[in-house]
């Protein structure tokens, strides 16, 4: 290993263990931010059925009908629609008009449309 001396002459500092620890850092990072390891993007399975109150969103107000919406939803099925509201009002790059007069349903289909769809491609998940 090489050593390099600073200016002091009483400092030396190893640089093979830094450069390695950068380097394991490094790839760490890489695996961690990869999107198969973000639970968040994985899709899930719909078993909301089809049909029911819509959601309403009032751009003066925002989304106006959610508890509605939820109480007409099962305890599971609540869980679901909620994760997936929640994730489509911080991932999506969508605003809330492309998801007014859409059911549960159709919202859980959209969310897992955005997460498993290209950006380029994304559109046709709202349209």
């Amino acid at each position: 290993m090489q050593k390099l001396t600073s200016g002091f002459g009483h400092l030396q500092t190893k640089i093979m263990p830094l450069k390695a620890f950068f380097l394991c850092a490094a790839i760490g990072t890489l695996f961690a931010c990869s999107g198969k390891e973000r639970p968040s993007y994985n899709p899930v399975t719909n078993n909301i059925p089809q049909g029911g109150i819509t959601i309403n969103y009032d751009p003066a107000s925002t989304l106006t009908n959610i508890d509605e919406i939820n109480s007409e939803l099962s305890d599971d099925n609540r869980d679901i629609f909620s994760n997936s509201l929640a994730w489509y009002g911080t991932e999506a790059t969508f605003g809330f008009d492309a998801i007014h007069g859409k059911s549960a349903s159709e919202l859980i289909d959209i969310v897992n449309c955005l997460k498993t769809s290209h950006t380029d491609t994304q559109y046709k998940c709202v349209e």
